[in-house]
């Protein structure tokens, strides 16, 4: 039956060349096509559905072999900065390792650069970046990447007042300090979140500065270095002073 329908199509054509050429080309460029199509999705395979993982993640009772949770919850992630990419941009692997018979690998500083380019330059030249000095991975400051907030989010682990309490898990002595300044008495009990806080004299959040080169003017109490007392220099219009004889008397 083919093989007639085929006659009949040449004898169709007999005595056009040109339209026998033109049709030749086509049937060829489909073909072409079509197995360029297959040999991409043979060596692409799909991308896995995040429904796939919260089957199994979306558990709080879901733990590794040592006790630490692998819980994911869905609702969290979908409201997230995050919550429009799929599980597998950033777990890249789980489309080659047979998980979870083998486990993922952890998720490399490469991979949030992919996003985040600007931001881990700024953190490898700061005190933060240097060798054996924490927090070595996004997580340190912004916490579950499955849950982080968007940066406008108040709730977001760096606005101005998360950050007190965030950046006080490692620099607990100079926290203690800097609740007894103006400044915190500014931020939380009158609410000015205008007023300073870490990053407003230490760098701009990814490129954290050591105090030898913070900023460092203000009149400090009992010899501290966050234990600011009297009128702000800010009222004087110094943003950021560099000599402690410029600030006011308290």
């Amino acid at each position: 039956m083919k093989s007639a329908m085929m006659r009949e199509f040449l004898a169709s054509l007999a005595g056009e060349p040109l339209r026998c050429s033109a049709w030749l080309a086509l049937i060829v460029l489909a073909t072409l096509c079509a197995g360029a199509t297959r040999a991409a999705t043979a060596s692409s395979p799909p991308a896995i559905p995040n429904s796939r993982c919260e089957g199994c993640h979306d558990d709080p009772a879901l733990k590794d072999a040592a006790g630490h949770s692998l819980n994911v919850a869905a609702t969290l992630f979908a409201t997230s900065a995050h919550g429009k990419l799929t599980c597998v941009d950033c777990h890249q692997d789980a489309q080659s390792v047979r998980h979870p018979r083998e486990n993922l690998s952890p998720v490399a500083l490469t991979t949030c650069a992919g996003c985040h380019q600007d931001e881990i330059d700024s953190f490898k030249s700061s005190v933060h970046g240097a060798k054996d000095i924490s927090p070595a991975t996004c997580a340190g400051c912004h916490g579950d990447p499955h849950a982080v907030l968007r940066r406008q989010d108040p709730n977001n682990s760096m606005s101005a007042i998360n950050q007190v309490r965030n950046c006080g898990h490692c620099h607990q002595d100079m926290m203690q300090g800097y609740l007894s300044s103006e400044h915190a008495r500014a931020l939380f009990a009158l609410g000015l979140v205008s007023a300073p806080a870490c990053t407003d004299c230490h760098g701009g959040g990814h490129d954290i500065q050591s105090p030898a080169v913070a900023a460092a003017g203000h009149r400090y109490a009992d010899g501290g270095r966050h234990e600011f007392f009297g009128s702000c220099p800010c009222e004087t219009g110094q943003r950021v002073c560099s000599d402690p004889s410029a600030v006011p008397a308290a």
